[in-house]
């Protein structure tokens, strides 16, 4: 087996699909430091299984898969693929047969990491198992040296050290069925111990169990006799109360008949009352009727005067309206023609005067500003001498204020200083301190309980919850095993009685025919069945319309010629198709669009030939259509698999049937696929189920030991509580009387600090105060002699502009009170009209009014009187009918009193009947309980004569005696019996099942002695091996010295392995006194030894001659070039002697940063380019 190509995609710096083609057995990976050569090596040993990232060169797993760059965004997803020549079939005999083997595994951002061999999804132990004993399947893996670690090999503990020769020595595989073995040892031991266990508690339940059924033997007895005589009881009883309740019946009876006579009694008194009361009804209604129509004939009457007197007002005051409304109208016509010529004057004089104002405005507003502007500066002249005077007295009084404010603060601080040593002397900080560190050291103590009761409550939260969680996924699980077993099951027959099918129907079981192919050596020879690949649908058209059968062996023509042919031992049939190269596929004359070739998905190009007179249809119509036209040695197929020629056609039987052959193939195949998938699948499960059920065990005994902890917290708990409060309580109490204290204190030195502060600013104040005052009086002089000019000029300017404002004034108020005149004269004009108008409108509503009322009379209307004599009428109707209601409530009155005589009667009679009632219920509740008891028996009461002369206090006697027999029985478990019988057949079963398990741990040893004997002949030979082989290949890579193994102990399954090794014209004692380069050669020799007695596939190297001079690299790189013939070596070279021994070069650039790349050179090929040109 050989590397043939590594795919990677997505795994660290490889961010685009990578091929990595491995035409030699010597390629060297090169490129400058940092640009991802040692990334391919983690990518194999990826690839390979390993689970551990820091082996990997990260932190975590998804580390592998690219993270990105400044340009680009990290990717989801890494994927490495190796693709395995299988050359010299040294896998396992499951994938012996293939030529070419797949192993790849994916990872996802979500941890999901997936491994597949062949395309088929498996688990990372298949991916193992598949290189045990090569080299590359355990953790020692002797064909992986990653970068650095060469030297370690040489430095590895002796335990580990032996590890390499296990592996080479193909020990790996019976190391994992001993830890198999012994693991199911260990399972069978637990089990045979925990049966026992059950065993022995069997026996000690059967020994009480034995004894309990007895009694329970005799308490069934006793209790038999006190049902019978319970039963008597209940019956005596029971014919008692039937006597009590026959005459209760009776009484019963007669007051029935008493309280019908006086219901009859009743009924009549009450229709006499319902009588009355019918007519006092009819009565009141008329009454009440009577009284609404006086009611409403007395409401028409005031309403109708009411009207009448309300139109007569009306009419009138319409009247006086009328003609007010007219002469107001006259009236202000007559005003408004007056102010409208009065208008007209006023306008004319004020546009004379508004003339004459502008004149004089502008000449007043030159002198304003002249005035303005020297006001200013006599404002600010006064304001100067103002403020002067004023800052001269409030620096007077300053200095007055001072002065007594400093004597005051002085009085003040002497006072608070003495207060603030008298509070000084109150309380000692040592006590709170003292207090403070206490409650610090319970509070911690505590919040770390809390912290550990909290986490540990979590836990147990966390443990319960996996418990069921890990209970139903078992469960599940082995519902999943026991499905996919059956699955398995069904899948196994069918694929079993597909092969005999196929086995019948191509002669495999024909003993000639076998041995014919035997004799003539075609054994690895492939049938036209198995190299062929139709389309699908088209396998029965195929069948039926090519020239030979599908058991038609393909051989080359080579092994044609040395055919021996024996005409007296020749098969009865036979048929073989050769293979020839050089054999051309010619289509002249064929339409491609219809021959059958398009519908063969694999074949040789023989097969083809005879398939290209071959033309396919899809209907049997459209084939015997296309027959007309076919030429000679031509035929149609329809997909059916009619054939069709130019005179005749061969039909098909029914492919329901008589199914393809090639189909049965295909199914086969898939079967096979699925049975695989489904072994590995119930495999995983069983494996993942005994670790969950291991898990729960686990689980279960952490639950136990976390309540344990939790009680011994919660009990140190509550002590440190009590502890903490005592200490807050004293604590609080002393900080308070310190807290008030420092306060006051506090507050006192605040004081004192702040009085002396306002003593220097005041003495400061004072004396700034009186610079100040000298430096005023100086301005102050100036400012005055400045000021009585500016008011000389000043009032000359205001005389002038005074002078102009009363013109000003006279002429503005002239033309204001013109226009006030105007606007009143207009405001009045427009004000009248609008007056007219609403008095017009106002005038024509009066008149319509007054012409939609009717004539008014003094005399009252005829309505009026009408009412009046109706009410007159209404009155003397009412009296007569409150005379007729009178006399029927004196008549209802007496008959009520009659009834409710009769009711109290009636009353008395239905109480002595509810009495009745209750005593003969009470007595039918007892026989109902009596015949619901299980003593009580229906059929003892037939004989009344032998109830009658049963005593029941005899029998109460009888009862009591039984009683105390069970009594001293003591306590009865009436299942004893069945539980006796169903322990005996148990403790039966569990005497099998111990047997059962011996006999197993039996074979479980027997099995480990085996194991443990082939493991030490296999490290025995392969030790001795190694050691004899050291010395030679030693000697090769340094040119002398020597170097062997030792074992650490005598005992061959467990002993270390160590390495001496001493270098030419050294005489070091121990592995550790050599150089990095020395150890580095040591390890290689240790390894090429290995290699030269068991070859690994192939062999990865990082780095390893980092350590070398030159002399030592060039043995390294002679001694790879010697052993690449049967070994295949992919290594990480930065030395150019290494590369120049390398037949293929892998450069590996970094041209954008975090991005590999691979250029790839073979150098065999180079040299002969460059020879060529």
């Amino acid at each position: 087996m050989r590397l043939k190509k590594i795919k990677i995609n997505g795994f660290k710096s490889f961010l685009e699909p990578t091929v990595i083609d491995l035409n030699t057995n010597m390629a060297a990976i090169v490129g400058p430091n940092g640009c991802g050569k040692s990334n391919v090596i983690e990518a194999l040993t990826w690839v390979l299984g390993e689970t551990s990232a820091k082996q990997l060169r990260g932190g975590m797993m998804d580390d592998v898969i690219f993270n990105g760059n400044d340009s680009k965004n990290p990717i989801g997803r890494a994927s490495v693929e190796l693709i395995l020549a299988n050359v010299q079939s040294v896998l396992s005999d499951k994938y012996a047969g293939f030529s070419e083997i797949s192993v790849r595994r994916e990872l996802d951002r979500n941890a999901a990491s997936n491994y597949s061999i062949n395309g088929v999804r498996c688990r990372r132990r298949d991916v193992a198992d598949l290189f045990l004993g090569t080299g590359l399947g355990s953790k020692q893996q002797y064909s992986i040296i990653g970068q650095g670690t060469v030297s370690q090999i040489v430095e590895s503990k002796p335990d580990e050290l032996r590890l390499f020769i296990e592996e080479a020595a193909g020990v790996s595989r019976y190391k994992e069925r001993k830890r198999e073995t012994l693991n199911k040892i260990r399972n069978v031991n637990e089990n045979l111990d925990r049966l026992k266990d059950i065993r022995f508690e069997v026996e000690k339940q059967l020994r009480r169990l034995d004894r309990q059924a007895k009694g329970a033997e005799s308490y069934k007895k006793l209790k038999t006799e006190e049902r019978h005589i319970k039963a008597l009881v209940s019956s005596c009883m029971w014919s008692q109360y039937d006597s009590s309740r026959s005459s209760m019946l009776k009484k019963k009876h007669i007051c029935e008949t008493s309280l019908n006579e006086k219901a009859g009694l009743l009924k009549k008194f009450e229709a006499e009352s319902d009588l009355i009361s019918l007519k006092l009804s009819e009565t009141s209604e008329s009454i009440n009727r009577i009284k609404e129509e006086s009611y409403k004939s007395d409401a028409m009457v005031s309403q109708l005067r009411s009207q009448y007197q309300m139109s007569r007002q009306s009419y009138s005051k319409l009247k006086t309206q009328l003609l007010d409304k007219t002469t107001s109208l006259d009236l202000l016509e007559q005003e408004i023609i007056n102010e409208r010529a009065e208008l007209k004057n006023f306008q004319s004089m004020v546009i004379d005067a508004e003339k004459n104002y502008e004149i004089d405005l502008r000449q007043f507003k030159k002198n304003k500003e002249d005035l303005i502007s020297l006001s200013e500066q006599v404002t600010d002249s006064f304001n100067a001498i103002r403020e002067i005077d004023r800052e001269k007295n409030n620096l007077s009084q300053l200095k007055e204020t001072s002065a007594l404010e400093v004597e005051f603060a002085e009085q003040i601080k002497v006072e608070k200083t003495k207060e603030l040593e008298a509070l000084f002397k109150l309380i000692s900080d040592n006590d709170i301190k003292k207090y403070e560190s206490e409650s610090i050291l319970f509070e911690e103590s505590v919040n770390k309980i809390n912290l550990e009761r909290t986490k540990l409550h979590n836990e147990l939260k966390e443990r319960r919850l996996n418990i069921k969680n890990t209970r139903e996924l078992v469960s599940k699980m082995s519902k999943e095993i026991h499905e996919k077993q059956k699955i398995l099951e069904q899948k196994k027959g069918k694929l079993a009685s597909l092969k005999a099918i196929q086995a019948q129907a191509l002669g495999e079981n024909d003993v000639e025919v076998s041995n014919w192919i035997k004799i003539n050596k075609f054994e690895d020879k492939k049938n036209l069945l198995e190299s062929i690949q139709i389309s699908k649908g088209w396998e029965t058209a195929f069948e039926k319309s090519f020239s030979l059968p599908l058991n038609t062996l393909l051989v080359s023509k080579d092994d044609f010629e040395f055919l021996q042919i024996d005409e007296t031992n020749l098969p009865a049939d036979i048929h073989i198709l050769i293979e020839d190269s050089d054999c051309t596929n010619p289509k002249v004359g064929f339409d491609s669009t219809t021959s059958f070739n398009s519908k063969i998905e694999s074949a040789s190009s023989s097969v083809r030939n005879l398939c290209n007179h071959i033309k396919f249809y899809e209907t049997n119509l459209e084939a015997s259509q296309a027959a007309k036209y076919l030429a000679t040695g031509e035929l149609a197929v329809s997909k059916a698999g009619l054939v069709f020629g130019k005179n005749w056609c061969k039909l098909a039987a029914s492919t329901e049937n008589n199914p393809s052959l090639i189909a049965q193939n295909s199914n086969i195949e898939q079967l096979r696929i699925d049975i695989d998938e489904i072994h590995n699948a119930v495999e995983t499960l069983e494996s993942q189920r005994v670790d969950i059920e291991q898990e729960l065990v686990e689980i279960f005994q952490d639950e136990t030991n976390i309540n344990n902890l939790i009680s011994e917290i919660e009990s140190k708990l509550l002590i440190e509580k009590e502890l903490l409060i005592k200490t807050m309580t004293k604590k609080t109490e002393l900080k308070r009387e310190s807290s008030l204290a420092a306060e006051k204190r506090s507050q006192i030195e605040s004081e004192i600090k702040q009085l002396q502060e306002n003593i220097i600013i005041l003495l400061d104040k004072a004396k700034f105060s009186d610079e100040k005052v000298k430096l005023l009086q100086v301005n102050e002089e100036k400012s005055i002699a400045q000021n009585k000019k500016l008011v000389v000029e000043q009032g000359e300017l205001n005389a002038e502009i005074e002078s102009f404002t009363n013109v000003l004034e006279k002429k503005k108020n002239q033309i204001d009170k013109l226009n006030i005149s105007i606007n009143s004269l207009n405001n009045s004009i427009n004000l009248k009209n609008e007056r007219i108008g609403e008095s017009s409108i106002e005038k024509n509503k009066i008149e319509s009014e007054l012409d939609s009322l009717p004539n008014i009379t003094e005399e009252e209307p005829s309505e009026i009187k009408e009412q009046m004599i109706l009410r007159e009428a209404l009155n003397k109707e009412l009296l007569k009918k409150n005379v007729v209601q009178d006399e029927l409530e004196v008549q209802q009155k007496n008959v009520g009193s009659s009834k409710k005589e009769l009711v109290s009667k009636i009353d008395l009679i239905k109480n002595d009947l509810v009495t009745l009632q209750v005593e003969i219920s009470a007595l039918q509740t007892k026989q109902e309980s009596l015949a619901q008891t299980e003593e009580f028996e229906p059929a003892l009461l037939n004989d009344k004569a032998a109830l009658e002369a049963t005593s029941v206090d005899e029998l109460n006697i009888r009862l009591s005696e039984i009683a105390k027999k069970i009594n001293r029985l003591g306590p009865i478990n009436l299942a004893a019996i069945d539980e006796f019988d169903e322990l005996e057949s148990r403790r039966l079963t569990l005497d099998n099942e111990i047997n059962d398990l011996s006999e197993a741990l039996s074979t479980l040893g027997a099995a480990m002695r085996k194991i443990e004997q082939e493991t030490k002949t296999r490290f025995s030979d392969m030790y001795e091996r190694i050691n004899s082989d050291l010395k030679g290949t030693f000697v090769e890579l340094f040119g002398g010295g020597n170097a062997r193994l030792e074992l650490a102990s005598d005992d061959m399954l467990e002993s270390g392995v160590t390495i001496v090794a001493r270098p030419p014209g050294k005489k070091n004692t121990t592995i550790h006194q050599l150089s990095g380069g020395e150890k580095a050669l040591t390890a290689l020799a240790l390894i090429f030894t290995i290699f030269k007695l068991k070859p690994s596939p192939f062999c990865l190297l990082d780095e390893v001659d980092a350590p070398l001079d030159d002399n030592n690299t060039l043995r390294f790189s002679t001694m790879l070039k010697k052993m690449s013939t049967y070994v295949q070596f992919l290594y990480v070279t930065h030395n150019k002697i290494t590369m120049e021994a390398a037949e293929q070069l892998l450069g590996v650039t970094m041209e954008e940063a975090g991005v590999s790349r691979l250029v790839d050179v073979n150098i065999v090929d180079a040299i002969k380019l460059a020879k060529l040109a």
